[in-house]
């Protein structure tokens, strides 16, 4: 490279950029929450985690539990239509809407 040109590959990450690889891989995480059941606590634990190393950003929000309610709601239903026994049902229910 000639004098006086910077190698793009070296250039400092903006906060631009840094918001925008936040919002990226939550994106990811929240496809892999909607995909994955069996991976949603570990998700859940990974975004606390994340919105303690970064106070300044918006992790964990309640839009991302409303925009899932209905959703989780059903599997609740269809869990408990798969058993039989009716008599847990509100642990169930807790259980489903805290993963």
């Amino acid at each position: 490279m000639s004098a006086g040109v910077s190698d793009p590959r070296h250039a400092p990450i903006t906060v631009c950029d840094s918001v925008s690889v936040v919002q990226c891989l939550l994106e990811c995480l929240e496809f892999q929450f909607d995909t994955v059941i069996s991976d949603r606590s570990m998700i859940l634990h990974k975004m606390f985690l994340l919105s303690v190393a970064l106070k300044h950003q918006e992790i964990l929000t309640w839009e991302l539990f409303l925009n899932r309610f209905d959703t989780l709601c059903l599997e609740a239903q269809l869990d408990l239509d798969n058993s039989s026994d009716i008599s847990n049902l509100h642990g169930k229910l807790l259980i489903l809407l805290l993963l």
